[in-house]
């Protein structure tokens, strides 16, 4: 719990209004975000690829890669969401390797979440 609040204090709370653009493709990026609520559409080359919404993080992918993005992320409805800077969370996870290690565990986690919904799409 300790831990869960150095991210929360060092995290942002912010606001998308709907059609809002929270990543665009193929930019750097130097911010982590972690949708709390609303429904945010993932394009890549100018197709949806997927929906994301409550629980889900948004180009933690180029975050932790630190390559460009390779998809934007557009707010269907409003979305509140915690965004972290890179900066902060560098110097955080390098002060702490249990949340250096629960971060990396949450994007996994993450990723087999969307993965499996991405599977699910295309068998139907």
């Amino acid at each position: 719990m300790l831990n869960f609040s150095k991210l929360l204090k060092i995290a942002e709370w912010k606001q998308a209004k709907e059609n809002s653009v929270l990543i665009e493709e193929s930019v750097e990026i130097n911010n982590l975000i972690f949708i709390t609520e609303g429904v945010a559409k993932v394009e890549s080359n100018g197709k949806t690829t997927a929906y994301l919404g409550d629980g889900n993080f948004a180009g933690e992918m180029s975050f932790i890669s630190r390559k460009l993005t390779t998809a934007k992320v557009t707010a269907l409805t409003p979305v509140e969401y915690l965004s972290w800077e890179r900066t902060d969370l560098d110097e955080l996870m390098r002060k702490s390797k249990e949340i250096e290690e629960g971060l990396k565990t949450i994007f996994n986690l993450d990723l087999i979440k969307k993965l499996s919904q991405m599977a699910v799409k295309k068998e139907n």
